[in-house]
């Protein structure tokens, strides 16, 4: 019964991105699933209401993963008047299985919270990044993403895709799983979030200079 349910996740997941198309993957909004349908409305608000750190105002960065068989889990990053930090929060146990066939649990899951300080720079390359992928008409993935990182700006979106070389949403995840290491102060992981930052701008054609002076505009006066 447990596999049933999560086999059936991803497949409704797939069901609601419309027509299989190489070049045009992504859903539009903060929503987690569709919204018509009840069992998923259930889902994106515990999802929401367990992890609800990752929707706070000071969240500038997000992504949002939904594995079919393991916890859910959220990395970002945090802006606040004392700087910039990285963060990852892990739920202790899957929620979608809980919800669906193992209710008593439920109200036992909650989520790990670790966060290290991150560099200016690095956090400006990276909101350019997402900014450059979510605001694209085209392109995308695996996982939720979001960015706030300006006044009034909100671009949001998500897919369930299998990954596309070179893709902006796969350049992103892989970031994602880079800051996932990184806030958890994994030895060397500094190291590869700035080569994954270097390749996704590369592929994306991102200028550092440039994304870090216009994140730069736009972040001032957020704060």
């Amino acid at each position: 019964m447990q596999m049933r349910h999560h086999a059936l996740l991803p497949l409704a997941v797939l069901l609601t991105c419309g027509p299989v198309d190489a070049k045009d993957y992504i859903t539009r909004g903060d929503a987690l699933f569709d919204q018509s349908l009840p069992s998923f409305r259930r889902y994106d608000k515990e999802v929401k209401r367990i992890l609800h750190r990752a929707w706070q105002r000071d969240v500038i960065v997000r992504a949002v993963h939904l594995p079919p068989f393991d916890p859910e889990w959220i990395v970002g990053i945090i802006h606040s008047p004392t700087g910039y930090r990285a963060f990852r929060l892990d739920a202790s146990y899957f929620i979608w299985q809980a919800l669906n066939d193992e209710k008593e649990k439920l109200p036992a899951i909650h989520g790990f919270y670790p966060e290290r300080p991150l560099d200016e720079a690095s956090a400006q390359r990276i909101v350019a990044l997402w900014r450059a992928v979510l605001d694209a008409p085209r392109d995308s993935s695996t996982f939720h993403f979001f960015v706030g990182a300006s006044p009034r700006e909100h671009l949001a979106g998500w897919t369930s895709y299998m990954f596309v070389d070179h893709s902006g949403a796969t350049e992103i995840c892989e970031i994602a799983h880079r800051l996932y290491e990184y806030s958890a102060r994994k030895a060397g992981s500094e190291a590869k979030l700035q080569k994954q930052i270097r390749v996704a701008e590369r592929h994306l054609y991102v200028q550092p200079r440039s994304a870090s002076n216009q994140t730069l505009e736009r972040c001032s006066s957020s704060v």
